[in-house]
């Protein structure tokens, strides 16, 4: 028989070890949800921090850390991060307003956060979670977004002409340099193809590619693009600010199109910007280091327009480093019209080939607008033929009053029969009307039509 004494001491010891266990199975859950909310925190592909109610960071994770570049934080109150302000009352109180924010610390740390106030569900205020990405990963990201990511290497770039060679084995160079790149040539030869492909080329490639058009943005607007502003620094800025695109392209290359275009005043502070490698956004005091590739490019003669007083000569020095001279299409001869043709017809057409004659009418045009008036006549072209072989009826080029095509030098024999190319290119391929405007018998045209060896136009 079990005494009443006893029989009370056991179930007692019972309860006790049952509770014990109880505690010991809800710490060890509790450890394996602490351990889960840290393996959360270090698999985020963001910098993430967590502080208390003080104000003090409890948790920071890995790429936090990195961004940062502190290791030692855990405990640490936050003001440590010079650079970085942060108010638990006003996040309680404006969440909104604390959202996309940037920051600037020392050892050139920079990065953009969203913090925001963490509430328990009797909305006691307990702290804060700060979510951080480095600038320049933001960069790329509106890269991908804008459409600006660099797409062009230099095997896009098609032609075996000689000058064109020429120019691409100087690109070749200049990528594996950081030297400042001057890109001339006409409108449509491929500028903005060589810049990214000089990019692409060299230890930059992984790093932002900004371009901006320096002609086509107004004065009073270009230096906000070009250097960013601050809040309030103008009536209608935004109340976060914006960084420039030398901020942007910071690490990367800044392609500065059109630069013949810049208005005088831009090209003074531009000249600053090369000299330093410093940039200062409208309304700051603040001046920021920038490590950035600069190609220039335009399609102005550069020498006249310093002669005209209207481009800076100290600028020109600037930019002049190494400079890359693409040639018009006309320069670069038949065998890269032909090589350009093709490419274009196999990345738009489905089957279709080129005719001989409309062939020989592209090899004779002039080309003002270079490989981009080529491509454009080749896509109409793809869409007139309807499907079958293209023909110089479906070519539609227009003869340009006063260009280099009514006074192209040659031997007469070189002139007589590019004559005959554009006359009867013009009437697609009738042989009759072209020997009437051409004062001649149709007997002489279809002579000199086989004595050049000309392919047939006829329809």
């Amino acid at each position: 028989k079990i005494h009443p004494h006893t029989l009370i001491m056991i179930t007692m010891a019972a309860r006790s070890i049952e509770k014990h266990m109880r505690l010991l199975r809800r710490n060890t859950e509790m450890s394996l949800y602490i351990g889960f909310l840290d393996s959360v925190l270090e698999a985020a592909g963001t910098g993430l921090m967590t502080l208390d109610k003080e104000m003090r960071i409890w948790k920071i994770n890995r790429i936090g850390k990195e961004i940062l570049k502190e290791e030692y934080l855990d405990g640490k109150p936050i003001s440590v991060l010079q650079g970085l302000d942060l108010d638990l009352d006003d996040m309680q109180k404006n969440p909104g307003t604390w959202k996309g924010r940037e920051a600037s610390l020392q050892d050139n740390v920079h990065f953009y956060y969203t913090a925001q106030p963490v509430m328990s569900g009797n909305h006691e205020l307990l702290g804060a979670v700060m979510v951080f990405e480095e600038f320049n990963n933001i960069k790329k990201l509106a890269d991908k977004i804008s459409g600006a990511e660099p797409f062009f290497t230099f095997d896009h770039l098609i032609g075996d002409s000689r000058l064109f060679t020429e120019a691409v084995k100087l690109a070749r160079t200049a990528a594996k340099t950081s030297s400042t790149v001057l890109l001339l040539g006409e409108t449509g030869t491929g500028k903005e193809l060589f810049a990214q492909a000089i990019h692409n080329g060299g230890d930059r490639c992984q790093q932002a590619f900004v371009p901006i058009n320096c002609g086509a943005i107004p004065g009073e607007l270009l230096e906000s693009e070009l250097f960013g502003y601050v809040d309030g620094a103008f009536t209608g800025a935004s109340r976060l600010g914006r960084p420039g695109k030398f901020e942007l392209a910071d690490a990367g290359t800044i392609l500065l199109d059109e630069i013949g275009d810049m208005p005088h005043d831009m090209q003074v502070k531009l000249l600053r910007v090369l000299q330093t490698g410093e940039v200062q956004r409208i309304g700051a005091r603040r001046i920021i280091s920038t490590d950035t590739r600069i190609i220039a490019a335009t399609h102005v003669n550069l020498t006249k327009m310093i002669e005209l007083n209207r481009f800076r000569k100290d600028l020109y020095y600037r930019l002049n480093i190494i400079q890359i001279s693409i040639p018009s299409l006309r320069q670069r001869g038949a065998q890269d019209i032909e090589a350009l043709a093709d490419h274009f017809i196999t990345r738009y057409g489905n089957g279709v080939n080129l005719s001989g004659a409309a062939l020989d009418a592209l090899i004779s045009h002039d080309w003002p607008g270079n490989v981009r008036e080529l491509e454009n006549t080749v896509k109409r072209a793809l869409h007139l033929c309807g499907g079958s072989r293209i023909k110089p009826k479906h070519l539609v080029l227009q003869a340009q009053p006063g260009t280099v095509t009514d006074i192209t030098p040659g031997t007469l024999r070189e002139m007589e029969q590019k004559m005959i190319v554009n006359t009867l290119s013009e009437a697609h391929g009738n042989m009759a009307k072209s020997a009437k405007h051409l004062g001649i018998s149709r007997a002489t045209l279809y002579r000199k039509v086989k004595e050049y060896q000309i392919a047939s136009y006829a329809a």
